[in-house]
């Protein structure tokens, strides 16, 4: 049985921030790389991840995250 190839966060995003982690990292997802912040996000969820105290719970509510488990 062969995984199933998910769409990278940048392109289902449309991203433009080319200096992102994720992108230099195909191994992890968005959400297992600390230092990633994706910018369709912005304060918004700065400010949830704060709330949450859980930048993996934040992402939880993310439509890609979703979109993926």
């Amino acid at each position: 049985m062969s995984a199933i190839k998910v769409e990278p966060c940048y392109i289902y995003f449309d991203c433009k921030e080319f200096d992102c982690l994720r992108r230099s990292n195909m191994s992890k997802q968005c959400w297992e790389i600390d230092d990633v912040h994706c910018q369709s996000h912005s304060q918004a969820f700065e400010d949830i991840k704060k709330q949450l105290n859980s930048k993996l719970e934040a992402c939880k509510l993310c439509i890609y995250y979703q979109n993926n488990h």
